[in-house]
């Protein structure tokens, strides 16, 4: 698929399609990460293709393992800790 994105705007949809994840993980990426994303009105949002590719040059790696435990509450964190006392 070849677009010219610097001047395109995206819906949550589309968005979506385009970088291969679902809306709600979209929606994750911008209250946790900034991804940066407009407010039409209530539930509509946008995405601009030029600031989105600017966000994603600035973030080579998002969930690794560090944020991943971060985005599960912690669970993970708290599971490794809880083994490794249990080995002591």
């Amino acid at each position: 698929m070849s677009v010219e994105l610097t001047k395109e705007v995206w819906n949550e949809e589309g968005m979506s399609q385009l970088l291969g994840c679902k809306r709600s993980q979209l929606r994750g990426l911008s209250a946790q990460h900034g991804l940066p994303r407009r407010r039409l009105q209530k539930g509509l949002y946008v995405y601009l293709a030029d600031e989105v590719l600017r966000w994603l040059n600035e973030r080579p790696v998002i969930g690794g393992e560090e944020e991943e435990g971060e985005a599960n509450g912690g669970h993970e964190a708290r599971r490794q800790q809880e083994q490794e006392g249990g080995q002591q």
